[in-house]
Protein backbone atom coordinates (compact mmCIF):
# COMPACT_ATOMS: atom_id res chain seq x y z
CA UNK A 1 0.00 0.00 0.00
CA UNK A 2 2.98 2.46 1.10
CA UNK A 3 4.68 1.69 -2.39
CA UNK A 4 1.48 2.43 -4.18
CA UNK A 5 0.92 5.74 -2.55
CA UNK A 6 4.68 6.54 -3.46
CA UNK A 7 5.85 6.52 0.01
CA UNK A 8 9.30 5.48 0.86
CA UNK A 9 9.56 3.90 4.52
CA UNK A 10 12.55 4.05 6.79
CA UNK A 11 13.78 2.37 10.29
CA UNK A 12 16.35 3.19 12.19
CA UNK A 13 18.08 1.62 14.71
CA UNK A 14 18.87 4.70 16.71
CA UNK A 15 21.49 2.53 19.12
CA UNK A 16 23.64 0.86 16.30
CA UNK A 17 23.00 3.85 14.17
CA UNK A 18 21.64 1.54 11.31
CA UNK A 19 19.13 2.19 8.81
CA UNK A 20 17.56 0.55 6.15
CA UNK A 21 15.51 2.07 3.72
CA UNK A 22 12.29 0.43 1.68
CA UNK A 23 12.95 -0.01 -2.40
CA UNK A 24 10.76 2.93 -3.39
CA UNK A 25 12.63 5.30 -0.87
CA UNK A 26 16.05 4.18 -2.89
CA UNK A 27 13.99 4.44 -6.30
CA UNK A 28 12.95 7.95 -5.44
CA UNK A 29 16.76 8.99 -5.39
CA UNK A 30 17.64 7.00 -8.39
CA UNK A 31 19.78 4.59 -6.26
CA UNK A 32 19.60 0.76 -5.93
CA UNK A 33 18.95 -1.67 -3.01
CA UNK A 34 21.74 -1.53 -0.82
CA UNK A 35 23.47 2.05 -2.70
CA UNK A 36 22.26 4.17 0.05
CA UNK A 37 24.22 2.99 2.74
CA UNK A 38 23.30 1.37 5.88
CA UNK A 39 23.46 4.17 7.90
CA UNK A 40 21.39 7.33 8.86
CA UNK A 41 24.80 9.10 9.07
CA UNK A 42 25.02 7.81 5.84
CA UNK A 43 21.71 8.95 4.31
CA UNK A 44 21.67 12.19 6.43
CA UNK A 45 25.33 12.94 4.47
CA UNK A 46 22.76 13.40 1.45
CA UNK A 47 20.91 16.12 3.00
CA UNK A 48 21.57 19.85 1.20
CA UNK A 49 23.68 21.98 3.65
CA UNK A 50 20.94 24.21 3.64
CA UNK A 51 18.51 22.00 5.03
CA UNK A 52 20.49 19.32 7.10
CA UNK A 53 20.31 21.45 10.34
CA UNK A 54 16.65 22.27 10.40
CA UNK A 55 16.19 18.43 9.80
CA UNK A 56 18.67 17.65 12.56
CA UNK A 57 17.15 20.04 14.92
CA UNK A 58 13.41 17.96 14.39
CA UNK A 59 14.95 14.78 14.92
CA UNK A 60 16.89 16.12 18.27
CA UNK A 61 13.20 17.65 19.42
CA UNK A 62 11.46 14.56 18.90
CA UNK A 63 13.89 12.13 20.57
CA UNK A 64 14.48 14.61 23.35
CA UNK A 65 10.29 13.77 23.88
CA UNK A 66 9.36 17.52 22.87
CA UNK A 67 7.30 16.77 20.17
CA UNK A 68 4.89 13.87 19.43
CA UNK A 69 6.10 12.86 16.05
CA UNK A 70 8.91 14.00 14.15
CA UNK A 71 8.01 15.70 10.57
CA UNK A 72 9.78 18.24 8.09
CA UNK A 73 10.94 19.01 4.61
CA UNK A 74 14.52 18.69 2.92
CA UNK A 75 16.58 18.39 -0.19
CA UNK A 76 18.47 15.23 -0.44
CA UNK A 77 20.95 14.31 -3.36
CA UNK A 78 19.82 11.99 -6.06
CA UNK A 79 22.32 9.76 -7.65
CA UNK A 80 22.35 11.81 -10.85
CA UNK A 81 23.40 14.88 -9.01
CA UNK A 82 20.05 16.71 -8.89
CA UNK A 83 17.86 17.62 -5.51
CA UNK A 84 14.79 15.86 -4.44
CA UNK A 85 12.47 17.41 -2.20
CA UNK A 86 11.06 15.29 0.88
CA UNK A 87 8.67 15.37 3.32
CA UNK A 88 9.94 13.11 5.93
CA UNK A 89 7.92 11.83 8.78
CA UNK A 90 8.37 9.65 11.77
CA UNK A 91 8.20 8.61 15.52
CA UNK A 92 10.35 6.63 18.04
CA UNK A 93 8.29 3.49 18.42
CA UNK A 94 10.44 1.40 20.94
CA UNK A 95 12.22 3.06 24.14
CA UNK A 96 15.00 1.66 26.44
CA UNK A 97 14.17 0.35 29.86
CA UNK A 98 14.80 4.13 30.88
CA UNK A 99 12.70 5.44 28.89
CA UNK A 100 15.66 6.70 25.86
CA UNK A 101 14.48 6.25 22.40
CA UNK A 102 16.37 2.85 20.77
CA UNK A 103 14.08 2.89 17.19
CA UNK A 104 12.13 5.04 15.06
CA UNK A 105 10.51 4.44 11.84
CA UNK A 106 8.94 6.95 9.19
CA UNK A 107 8.15 7.86 5.75
CA UNK A 108 10.03 9.83 2.88
CA UNK A 109 7.42 11.29 0.90
CA UNK A 110 8.81 12.77 -2.68
CA UNK A 111 6.97 16.58 -2.58
CA UNK A 112 9.48 17.76 -5.94
CA UNK A 113 6.58 18.66 -7.63
CA UNK A 114 4.62 20.56 -5.15
CA UNK A 115 8.38 22.62 -4.26
CA UNK A 116 8.30 23.43 -7.91
CA UNK A 117 4.91 24.33 -8.00
CA UNK A 118 5.20 26.53 -5.07
CA UNK A 119 8.39 28.41 -6.49
CA UNK A 120 6.13 29.04 -9.79
CA UNK A 121 3.14 30.65 -7.98
CA UNK A 122 5.87 32.96 -5.61
CA UNK A 123 7.52 33.92 -8.94
CA UNK A 124 3.73 34.88 -11.07
CA UNK A 125 2.55 36.30 -7.48
CA UNK A 126 5.71 38.60 -7.87
CA UNK A 127 5.52 39.25 -11.27
CA UNK A 128 1.94 40.39 -11.24
CA UNK A 129 3.05 42.34 -7.91
CA UNK A 130 5.36 43.69 -9.96
CA UNK A 131 3.14 44.14 -13.11
CA UNK A 132 0.53 45.53 -11.18
CA UNK A 133 3.45 48.42 -9.44
CA UNK A 134 4.09 49.06 -12.50
CA UNK A 135 0.72 49.50 -14.23
CA UNK A 136 -0.67 51.76 -11.56
CA UNK A 137 2.65 53.98 -12.18
CA UNK A 138 1.57 54.48 -15.78
CA UNK A 139 -2.19 55.23 -14.70
CA UNK A 140 -0.50 57.98 -12.11
CA UNK A 141 1.06 59.83 -14.79
CA UNK A 142 -1.46 59.28 -17.31
CA UNK A 143 -3.93 60.59 -14.60
CA UNK A 144 -1.08 63.38 -14.26
CA UNK A 145 -1.26 63.84 -18.02
CA UNK A 146 -4.99 64.59 -18.15
CA UNK A 147 -4.82 67.26 -14.91
CA UNK A 148 -1.85 68.97 -16.45
CA UNK A 149 -4.19 68.91 -20.03
CA UNK A 150 -7.31 70.11 -17.99
CA UNK A 151 -5.51 73.04 -16.49
CA UNK A 152 -3.40 73.45 -19.68
CA UNK A 153 -7.57 73.83 -20.99
CA UNK A 154 -8.92 76.47 -18.62
CA UNK A 155 -6.08 78.31 -19.17
CA UNK A 156 -6.21 78.75 -22.45
CA UNK A 157 -9.74 78.90 -21.56
CA UNK A 158 -9.57 81.96 -19.38
CA UNK A 159 -7.50 83.62 -21.91
CA UNK A 160 -9.83 82.85 -24.73
CA UNK A 161 -12.37 85.02 -22.28
CA UNK A 162 -9.96 87.81 -20.77
CA UNK A 163 -9.33 88.40 -25.03
CA UNK A 164 -12.91 88.44 -26.05
CA UNK A 165 -13.64 90.93 -23.02
CA UNK A 166 -10.70 92.64 -24.37
CA UNK A 167 -11.65 93.15 -27.69
CA UNK A 168 -15.34 94.19 -26.74
CA UNK A 169 -14.10 96.71 -24.98
CA UNK A 170 -11.60 97.82 -27.73
CA UNK A 171 -15.12 97.60 -30.08
CA UNK A 172 -17.26 99.28 -27.44
CA UNK A 173 -15.05 101.95 -27.50
CA UNK A 174 -14.79 102.31 -31.16
CA UNK A 175 -17.98 102.11 -32.33
CA UNK A 176 -18.47 104.94 -29.30
CA UNK A 177 -15.61 106.87 -30.96
CA UNK A 178 -17.40 106.53 -34.67
CA UNK A 179 -21.18 108.03 -33.18
CA UNK A 180 -18.83 110.89 -31.85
Amino acid sequence: ALTGSGIGMWDWDLVSGSASYSPLNNRMLGYDAGELGATFAEQAAKIHPDDARTMQDKVEQHLRGETASYRTEFRVLRKDGTYAWFESRGMVVEHGPKGEPRRMIGTHIDISDRKVNEQLRRDLETALRRNRDELEAMVRQQTQKLVDAADDAELGHRAKNVLLANLSQVASTMAFNLMI
